[in-house]
This record gives structure tokens, sequence and C-alpha cells, in this order.
């Protein structure tokens, strides 16, 4: 973290770079985990034309990630962030004209629902995941905590209602980390 309190680290992390596996996605997020920034955002690389990647992807040289394997990759992402980290995105827009591929991403409301039941799944039997809407009706947004209530545990129940405030939510240390 920066030296200052008063400094927000948001970091953005793109999942599907050219060459990239899971195994390297997760370890980014564990290196990122350890610099516990305030904020983290995770993206879908996306092929946009006019670009170099758009080039590669019409060549055969590259190969956007499979929606199935993008949700599970942010699934295990988010069990490895520390508790306090707000998680301000798990997929993006590409612009519609320009987009190229992957085609899915352009159902956001449906990857985000995927990812939540794919949360669901991997939560102890004790835990609720809940889907948080934001004020402009954007949606994406977890708060994990016990089966008590909407508004979860007594550690995530204020952090989700703080969140929805703001338009975002953070992870319960109650959820079940992947190692």
């Amino acid at each position: 973290r920066a030296a200052s309190e008063d400094i927000r680290v948001c970091v953005h992390l793109i999942f599907g770079l050219p060459g990239e596996d899971e195994e390297d996605m997760l370890e980014t997020v564990r290196r990122v985990a350890a610099l516990r920034p305030h904020q983290v955002k995770i993206h879908l690389l996306h092929v946009i034309r006019g670009t170099v990647l758009a080039d590669m992807y019409e060549r055969g040289d590259y190969t956007p990630m499979e929606r199935d394997r993008y949700i599970e990759v942010v699934a295990r992402a988010l069990t490895l962030l520390p508790a306090d980290t707000v998680v301000g995105r798990l997929t993006g827009d590409g612009m519609a004209d320009d987009l190229l591929a992957p085609d899915w991403s352009r159902r956001k409301k449906s990857v985000i629902n995927d990812i939540d039941k794919e949360l669901k799944k991997r939560c102890k039997k004790t835990t609720k995941v809940h889907l948080v809407h934001t004020a402009d009706g954007h949606c994406g947004y977890f708060a994990v905590g016990s089966a008590a209530g909407d508004d979860g545990c007594g550690v995530c129940g204020a952090l989700s209602r703080a969140a929805r405030a703001k338009g975002y939510a953070k992870l319960c240390a109650n959820f079940k980390a992947d190692k």
C-alpha cells in the first residue's frame, strides 16, 4: 500500500492476455492480493477492431477466453483477495461497434449472474452470496455473508450496506478461499 492511507490504490486486472494461462492469472491475483490494494477491478481482454490484437485474432494467433473459463477464473480470483479489498468490477464492456470478440462478453449481466452462481457453489454452507445493484443500474458487485439475511454477517453486513450506497462491495472473511 502507499505510504499514506489517504492515497487509495486500485489495481485493474485483465484476464485472457496472449500466452496467459489460468495459473498465470491466479498468480497475478495472489501477488496483487499481497499488496493489499484498496480496490481491484477485473476485466476480460476484448478484441477491438483496428488493433494489433485484432490482427492476431484474425490470423488465428490469439483465441479469447471462453465464457465458462472466464467465470471459473474470476470466481477463483475473488476468493484470493483480502476481505477488505473492494471489488469494483467483474467484467468490462467492449465498445459495441468495434468489438470483434468474444461475443459472449456483450451479455454482461448474464456473465455476472453466472459468476454469482459459481461463487455460490464455492461458498461454505453457512454463507450467502448477494448480487449488489448500483444506483445507476449496473450490477455485478458481490458481498458474501451468513445466511442470516440480505445484509449478511456482522462483518460483511455493514460492508454490504456501505457498498450498496457506494456502488460496490467487499468479500467477507467468511468466504471459503482457494489456496
